[in-house]
C-alpha cells in the first residue's frame, strides 16, 4: 500500500487479469531480455506511477540504472495501456446508465441528473528539447510547470469511463473538452427507457443527462448539458 497504493489482494487481481498478455509480449521477438519477471515489472510500474519522481531515484530503489528502468517502464505501459483501458474503462462505460445508477443508489447526491463528472489532470514533465518557442506549448501558466493534460470522465461510483490522449499543458480545459465532444454527446444522450427529469438545464436539453464541470469550463453549456459553478464577478 505504501509503495503502489494497491493492497495484496488488489495487486493479485490486477496481475491475474494482465499476466498472460504481459508475459507473452515481453518474451516475444529477438534481442536481450530483462532479468526482471513480468510480475515484478507490473509492481515497479505501479510504484513509479505513484511516486512520480526522477528515474535515478526509482532506479536506486529497484537496483536498476535510471535509463534502464525508464525503458522497461515504457515497454510495459505500451503493452498494458490498451488492454487496461479496454478492461477497466471501456467495459464499464458500456454498462453505465442512469437507470443502473439509480438502482444502485449511486447517483450524485446534489445533482442526481448528472451522469458523470469531467476534469483535466496535469502531469508534470521535463521541458521538451529545442528552442523556447518549441517548448512553450507545453508550459502551463496555471501550474507554472511544463507538462501534459489529460481529460478524465468519472462516474458517481468512482469508475473512470473515458480517458483522452494527452495534450500539451498550455491548452485550456475547454479546448480539450471541445475536442472530445463526440464522446460527451453520445454518452449524455438519454436512452429510450430513461425517465425524464426536471434538473438544471432540463428545458434546454430534455434528451440529455448532465455532466459536472468546474469553473474552467465556462462556455461548455452551449455544447452539452453542463453544470458549472458560476465565477464570482470582479
Amino acid at each position: 500500500m505504501e509503495m503502489c497504493n494497491f493492497n495484496f489482494s488488489e495487486f493479485e487481481h490486477l496481475w491475474h487479469c494482465c499476466s498472460t498478455i504481459l508475459s507473452q509480449q515481453l518474451t516475444m521477438g529477438q534481442g536481450n531480455k530483462t532479468d526482471v519477471t513480468p510480475k515484478d515489472l507490473l509492481f515497479i510500474v505501479l510504484c513509479v506511477l505513484k511516486a512520480a519522481t526522477n528515474w535515478d531515484v526509482m532506479g536506486g530503489i529497484f537496483e536498476k540504472k535510471g535509463p534502464t528502468l525508464q525503458i522497461l517502464f515504457s515497454q510495459v505501459l505500451e503493452i498494458l495501456s490498451p488492454f487496461l483501458c479496454e478492461e477497466y474503462i471501456a467495459k464499464y462505460y458500456e454498462k453505465l446508465s442512469m437507470r443502473t445508477l439509480k438502482h444502485k443508489n449511486a447517483r450524485f447526491k446534489n445533482f442526481p441528473c448528472a451522469l458523470y463528472a469531467t476534469d483535466v489532470i496535469f502531469q508534470h514533465a521535463n521541458r521538451p528539447s529545442g528552442t523556447l518557442l518549441e517548448g512553450k506549448p507545453y508550459f502551463s501558466g496555471k501550474h507554472k510547470l511544463y507538462g501534459y493534460k489529460t481529460e478524465v470522465s468519472v462516474a458517481p461510483t468512482g469508475h473512470a469511463i473515458d480517458v483522452t490522449a494527452h495534450k500539451p499543458g498550455s491548452i485550456s480545459d475547454l479546448v480539450i473538452f471541445q475536442g472530445n465532444l463526440d464522446f460527451h454527446k453520445q454518452a449524455l444522450t438519454k436512452h429510450d427507457d430513461d425517465d425524464q427529469d426536471n434538473g438544471l438545464h432540463s428545458v434546454r436539453y430534455p434528451d440529455n443527462w448532465a455532466v459536472l464541470l468546474d469553473k474552467g469550463y465556462q462556455g461548455a453549456q452551449q455544447y452539452v448539458r453542463a453544470i458549472i459553478p458560476k465565477k464570482k464577478p470582479h
